[in-house]
């Protein structure tokens, strides 16, 4: 379809180029050259001298047309239109480019610039006029939607001359298959996974703002996120929420919702670590509050007056998690407690006389068996007489795991907590003393659930006073003193005598005794003195005196 909506200035154009042949400046000047000799004729009478001079001008004018339509003959070379395109295929919204060449010959435009223009032609539909530079010209468009072969087109645009074309087929669009995904495809909440939507270029366009396509993520039926295709295909990070278990990640077309598809994500609970609830009944609320930070645990509620705990919730031998809270329930004086037996195993008539035994009651039953699968509170537990025992019957749940209890014989509380926890059982009561472990129930060697609480006896560790032993010792070391004293007396005296006494030969004026022995036949005189020492002052002289 050729241009009109130009006006009546294309026949100006064609008179212009016929009078000037082609050529610019030739047409001006012979049209000057008419007016002047025009002006010389009208409403004048014609003398000779007029006559002459007008005829002389219109000379020139045919001499000079001839020339200027010979001169532009020569210099424009007139070159063949040639249009063609580049990629000759393509898939709708894809960019081709046009270009025509040979164009120099076109009209120019002596309304606007005096410059050449071609214009473009999807099919008969007008793409772009577009200035010509050295006869050539291009334009870059995207690809129109209808699939199949087309026509593109170029042409003057001043008259319409010298139209060309070439062929363009517009692929039709592949249709995928959309698929959605999500990596990785379980975890805990909070952490980071990426769903992934492909095969969705078939979705329609979003003509109201950027003519794009957008696809829509959802987490089940909450909106996660909108985003831009690219290439039919397109993803989003997101936080993973609280709530555990299957969960669906889907994606549609943001547009119209179609092409919907989806894939599964787990949520994993959150897992954390548990302790075993120790039995603070009959303790102070000092000693039930360090027990309770030992074992990772916070005291809770506190109820009723007094120093001595007579309740805990949860019970001892539950599992909780670390860092959970115990409400205690605390009087003046500690309560009158029995220890709860262990019913597990029995069925819920024995359970039941078991527990009359010890002054308790069978509380909940949960489940259908007829065999107790567990009980609350567990064995060994110290609970006030009358107290309920629930026990579950549930025949799907296994009977919990037997261990052997431990020789606590001889070990500390503390080293005892810790064995009785490394064997999966629970301390069962606030044992009184200060000693070793003297006795334990149940007995080591039996096998219990796991979790089963063991009761402690612990032996006084006050010991005999000291002095008692101090005085009979003492009594001993003087005993064994003195008989020592007494048996090196006569070594001492010896010592003694060397030290204190001596012999000293001479004549006494008055001897103050005499010694003398009786002779006998069988033996000479012999003299025979015994001498005492006396711790006497001074120094006592010893003198022989001869008869």
């Amino acid at each position: 379809m050729l241009p009109t909506e130009h006006g009546s200035h294309v026949y100006f154009r064609h008179w212009w180029a016929l009078l000037s042949g082609g050529t610019v400046w030739y047409g001006p000047v012979v049209y000057v050259i008419g007016v002047i000799a025009m002006s010389l004729g009208v409403d004048r009478p014609i003398d000779g001298g007029r006559l002459m001079l007008i005829t002389l001008l219109m000379a020139v004018a045919l001499l000079l047309l001839p020339s200027g339509v010979n001169s532009t003959a020569h210099s424009v070379e007139i070159q063949n239109p040639t249009v063609s395109i580049n990629p000759t295929s393509g898939q709708p919204g894809t960019s081709a480019t046009a270009f025509a060449t040979g164009y120099g010959a076109c009209p120019s435009d002596v309304l606007n610039d005096v410059s050449q223009y071609v214009a473009f032609f999807w099919d008969r539909e007008l793409l772009k006029v577009v200035k010509l530079t050295g006869g050539s010209a291009s334009t870059t468009f995207s690809v129109p939607d209808e699939p199949g072969d087309h026509e593109v087109s170029a042409q003057c645009d001043a008259d319409g001359s010298r139209t060309e074309s070439t062929n363009f087929t517009v692929l039709p669009v592949e249709i995928q298959t959309p698929f959605v995904s999500v990596d990785p495809t379980s975890g805990q909440p909070g952490t980071s996974a990426t769903a992934f939507a492909t095969g969705y270029g078939a979705c329609p366009t979003d003509v109201l703002n950027d003519v794009a396509q957008y696809v829509a993520f959802f987490w089940d039926r909450e909106p996660l996120k909108v985003v831009k295709l690219t290439g039919g295909s397109a993803s989003t990070t997101f936080t993973v929420p609280d709530e555990p278990g299957d969960h669906e990640v889907r994606a549609q077309c943001d547009a119209d919702g179609s092409r919907t598809e989806s894939a599964d994500f787990t949520v994993n609970p959150v897992t954390v670590p548990t302790v075993i609830v120790p039995n603070v009944v009959g303790m102070s609320m000092d000693e039930a509050t360090g027990t309770l930070i030992a074992e990772n645990l916070d005291t809770g509620e506190v109820s009723g007056d007094g120093d001595v705990v007579v309740g805990q919730d949860p019970p001892a031998g539950d599992e909780v998690p670390v860092g959970s809270t115990v409400d205690i329930t605390v009087a003046a004086d500690g309560p009158e407690l029995v220890i709860v037996p262990n019913v597990v195993g029995l069925d819920v008539a024995d359970a039941s006389d078991g527990l009359a035994e010890q002054g308790l009651e069978l509380g909940d039953q949960i489940g259908d068996g007829d065999i107790v699968r567990g009980q609350n509170p567990e064995a060994g537990a110290l609970v006030p007489p009358g107290s309920l025992v629930s026990i579950s019957l549930d025949s799907t749940v296994p009977p919990p795991p037997l261990v052997a209890v431990p020789d606590l014989t001889g070990l500390t509380l503390e080293d005892a907590g810790a064995t009785v926890a490394a064997a999966g059982l629970a301390l069962g009561n606030g044992a009184d003393g200060d000693g070793k472990v003297q006795a334990q129930d149940p007995a080591p060697g039996t096998l219990v659930p796991v979790g089963t609480a063991v009761t402690l006896t612990l032996a006084s560790s006050t010991e005999a006073p000291w002095w008692p032993v101090a005085a009979a010792v003492l009594a001993l070391l003087l005993a064994v003193a003195s008989a020592a004293f007494k048996s090196t007396r006569p070594l001492r005296d010896r010592r003694w005598l060397r030290k204190h006494m001596r012999l000293v030969a001479g004549a006494a004026s008055a001897p103050e005794f005499d010694v003398r022995e009786p002779r006998t036949e069988q033996a000479a005189p012999t003299l025979v003195v015994r001498l005492q020492p006396r711790a006497d002052a001074g120094m006592q002289v010893l003198e022989e005196v001869t008869p």
